[in-house]
C-alpha cells in the first residue's frame, strides 16, 4: 500500500525541488518508509539536493535499486542516469510520456509507504503519468509570495482538480527573509499570494518557508537539514502527515515493479544523441473524451498541410497571372490612351498652321 505525493508548482523557480525532498526527508523521520521520484526530465536537481550519485543507483534482477539517503530515503532521478551534469535529453513528449511509464514500472519502490513525486513546472505529461498511474494521488502546491506567481498557481490548480488529484494544500515559499544572527523575519517583498489563493480555490494554506542563507549552501552540499527541522517547517510537515492519513491507501493502477527488463540509462545515451525512430513515426488517432473529435494523425496533418501549402501557391500564382494581366490590358489601354491624344494634339496644330497661313493670305 502506498501514498503517493505530488509537489506541483505550475511554473519554475519556486523552490519546489527542495520543498519536496524536506517533505520527503521529514515523512522518513517519522519512521514511514519513504520514496522520492524527480520527474524533471529536463532540469533534474534532486540529485545534489540529496547528495546521491550515478553510483548509488543499483540493479537488482530486472529492477533498478534507487539511491539511498539519509533517514533510509530511497531516491530516483533521470539525472543519475545521465553519462555526465551537462548532458541534455532531447525528447519529444511521447518519448518523455513512455520514460514515465518505465520509472514507475521499473523502479523499486515496491517497499515504501510514501512515494513523495517532484513535479516539473507547468501542467503536462507528467501530471497526466502520475493520475493515470495512481488511483489516488494527493498534492501538495508551491508558489511565490509575489502575486505575479498566483496565474501559473491558479493553473495548476485547476489541471490537478481536472486529474481528482485532492489538493493537500499550498506552501508560500520564500516568504521573507530570516536573520541568520537573531532570526526576526523580515519582508523586503510582498508576501500573502498563497494564503490569497488558496482562500480563493478553497484549499489549506499549510504556511510560509521564509529565505533561509544557510539553504542555499546546504543544497549545494546534498542536505536541507536546515528547512526540515525549522519550526516553521515541522508543523507544515506534521499537517501533511495527519492528511497523509485521511487518505486513502489503495494499490497504484498499475504496478511500480515489474519483471521485464529494460535499461533505461542505455535509451537516454541513445536518445540523446539521435532522436527515436518510433517518436518520428505517425502517432495514432485519439479520440477526445466528450467532444466528438477525433485528432488527425501527424501523417494526415503533414499531407493535408502539404496540399493547402499546394492550394495556396496554386492561388497566389493565378492572383499573380491575373493581376499580370489586368497590368497588360492597363499598359496596352494607357498606350492607345496616349496615341489618340498625340493625334488629337497633332491635328490640332496642322489646323492651327492652316488657320494662320490663310489669315496671311
Amino acid at each position: 500500500m502506498v501514498s503517493c505525493i505530488v509537489v506541483a508548482s505550475g511554473k519554475g523557480g519556486v523552490g519546489k525541488s527542495t520543498i519536496a525532498a524536506s517533505i520527503a526527508y521529514y515523512i522518513a523521520m517519522k519512521g514511514l518508509r519513504t520514496g522520492l521520484i524527480d520527474l524533471d526530465v529536463d532540469s533534474p536537481s534532486v540529485p545534489t539536493i540529496t547528495g546521491t550519485k550515478s553510483s548509488d543507483i543499483g540493479i537488482s534482477g530486472s529492477l533498478l535499486e534507487p539511491a539511498v539517503s539519509k533517514y533510509g530515503l530511497k531516491v530516483f532521478s533521470v539525472g543519475h542516469l545521465l553519462p555526465s551534469d551537462d548532458t541534455p535529453i532531447l525528447w519529444e513528449g511521447e518519448r518523455k510520456e513512455r520514460f514515465l511509464m518505465d520509472v514507475f514500472k521499473s523502479c523499486n519502490f515496491s517497499d515504501v509507504e510514501c512515494l513523495v513525486i517532484d513535479l516539473p513546472p507547468g501542467t503536462g505529461d507528467e501530471l497526466y503519468g502520475v493520475s493515470s498511474t495512481f488511483q489516488s494521488a494527493a498534492a501538495v502546491v508551491v508558489t511565490l509570495p509575489q502575486q505575479l506567481s498566483l496565474i501559473s498557481v491558479k493553473k495548476a490548480i485547476r489541471a490537478l482538480k481536472r486529474y481528482n488529484i485532492r489538493i493537500l494544500g499550498i506552501i508560500e515559499n520564500m516568504s521573507g527573509l530570516q536573520c541568520p544572527k537573531c532570526g526576526t523575519l523580515m519582508y523586503p517583498f510582498e508576501h500573502g499570494a498563497g494564503k490569497m489563493v488558496a482562500e480563493a480555490n478553497g484549499v489549506e494554506f499549510l504556511g510560509e518557508v521564509p529565505i533561509m542563507p544557510d539553504v542555499c549552501r546546504e543544497a549545494d552540499r546534498g542536505s536541507v537539514e536546515t528547512i526540515v527541522n525549522s519550526d516553521v517547517f515541522k508543523s507544515i510537515g506534521d499537517r501533511i502527515i495527519e492528511k497523509i492519513g485521511l487518505l486513502p491507501q489503495p494499490e497504484p493502477a498499475q504496478p511500480i515493479t515489474t519483471t521485464q527488463p529494460i535499461s533505461l540509462s542505455e535509451e537516454i545515451v541513445e536518445d540523446t544523441a539521435q532522436t527515436s525512430e518510433r517518436d518520428r513515426a505517425p502517432r495514432p488517432e485519439v479520440k477526445e473524451e466528450g467532444t466528438g473529435v477525433e485528432e488527425k494523425s501527424e501523417s494526415k496533418k503533414v499531407k493535408e498541410k502539404k496540399d493547402t501549402g499546394i492550394r495556396i501557391t496554386a492561388t497566389i500564382k493565378q492572383e499573380g497571372k491575373k493581376k499580370r494581366g489586368r497590368g497588360r490590358k492597363k499598359r496596352e489601354s494607357d498606350q492607345v490612351k496616349e496615341e489618340k491624344t498625340k493625334e488629337a494634339t497633332e491635328s490640332k496644330e496642322e489646323k492651327g498652321k492652316e488657320g494662320d497661313v490663310n489669315e496671311k493670305k
